[in-house]
Formats: structure tokens, C-alpha cells, sequence
């Protein structure tokens, strides 16, 4: 029964989405303990935004950015170590590697009432420092709906190649700050001796 409900909510999802093009997709891992600011973050974001909580892994493969607005610990270490055996951190990878953006937002992994050892919250921030090495945006509450309208109007990534690499070969190159670095181009620029520069701009990491 529940299977049959859950099928039935998908396709009427589906639906909604080819009739009114959503621009944002949500995904909503958990709920945090600071209720009501989280629910008028929600209801911020939808208005702002062409956004819809999505209810299976497979809509958010198809959306020009997908916002992971309440992430688990469990989902910023899977990220980071590209483990794809769950299905909604699998779309959120293909996306990555395709190049289209997926957006973190930090805030409810540090509130202080999160309920968690301080050497979790330590290790917790050290993941998601280094998710930019994945190419994930990292945003906070305050600055969540900036990004997202930042990204949904240039949804799609450069991405710099192996090949890219191999024709600067013992030189350095300056890409623009959103580049994706594909992991045969990064290994091919350390053989080759390429450095790779990005661009300076203001980024949504906050520590």
C-alpha cells in the first residue's frame, strides 16, 4: 500500500513538473530541531524561487539545480567520498558529474542544539570544507537564495578535460571559479605540469 501511494505521488509530481517548468529542486533529508526557522527558510525559498520539494531521487536528476536544504552527516561523508550506494546521494553524484549544480546548506549541521559529540560537529565541518573539492556549493541560510538564483540562471558548469590539460602541457591555466576539474584532468595535469588557477571570487563557503 504504501509502494502503491508513494508511486501515485511521484507521477502526480512528474505531472506538475512538465506543466510548470520548477527551476529548483529540494531535497528535504531531515527535519532540523530549530523548527520554525527552518519552515520559514522553506517557505522563503519557494516563494523567491521556482522550487519544489521532490519526493524520489530520479526528479532530481532532471532540474536545472537541485538544493540540499537539511543534509545528514551521513549524506556530507557520502558526498565526499563519492559513495553512490544510496539513491539520492547517486543523483546528486551524477550531477556533479555532469557538470549541473547541486547547493548545501550548512546551517543545520552547525546549530548549536544539533545533537552530536563535538568530535562529530569537528569532523562534520572538515567534510564539508572539502566538498568543494567534489565541486558542491556550500551556502547558508542567508545566503541560500542568492546562490540558488545565481546558479539557476548559468546551470551548467564548465568542465576542463583531460585533453584540455594534455594541449597546455608544462604551463598554467586560469579558469573561471565554477569550473568542474574532472579527476583524469586533475591526475593528467600533475604528470603534465600544468598548474590550474582559478579566478578569485567571493564564495558562499562560511567557517
Amino acid at each position: 500500500m504504501r509502494e502503491k501511494i508513494a508511486g501515485l505521488v511521484r507521477r502526480e509530481l512528474e505531472a506538475l513538473l512538465k506543466e510548470s517548468p520548477v527551476q529548483t529542486g529540494i531535497w528535504v533529508e531531515q527535519t532540523p530541531r530549530d523548527g520554525p526557522a527552518f519552515s520559514n527558510h522553506m517557505a522563503h525559498i519557494r516563494t523567491s524561487l521556482q522550487a519544489q520539494t521532490m519526493a524520489s531521487p530520479d526528479l532530481l536528476k532532471t532540474l536545472p539545480v537541485v538544493y540540499l536544504a537539511a543534509p545528514s552527516w551521513k549524506t556530507v561523508a557520502a558526498l565526499h567520498q563519492l559513495d553512490d550506494s544510496d539513491a539520492w546521494t547517486a543523483a546528486c553524484l551524477e550531477r556533479i558529474w555532469e557538470g549541473r549544480p547541486v547547493v548545501l546548506n550548512q546551517t543545520w549541521l552547525s546549530m548549536p542544539d544539533w545533537q552530536a559529540g563535538a568530535g562529530i560537529r569537528r569532523r562534520t565541518a572538515e567534510l564539508i570544507r572539502q566538498l568543494r573539492h567534489v565541486d558542491v556549493t556550500v551556502t547558508t541560510a542567508s545566503t541560500a537564495v542568492q546562490t540558488l538564483q545565481r546558479l539557476s540562471a548559468n546551470p551548467k558548469k564548465p568542465l576542463l578535460r583531460e585533453e584540455d590539460i594534455q594541449a597546455a602541457a608544462g604551463s598554467a591555466m586560469t579558469l573561471p571559479p565554477e569550473t568542474i576539474v574532472s579527476p583524469m584532468a586533475r591526475d593528467a595535469a600533475r604528470q603534465l605540469d600544468v598548474r590550474l588557477e582559478f579566478e578569485k571570487e567571493s564564495r558562499d563557503h562560511v567557517w
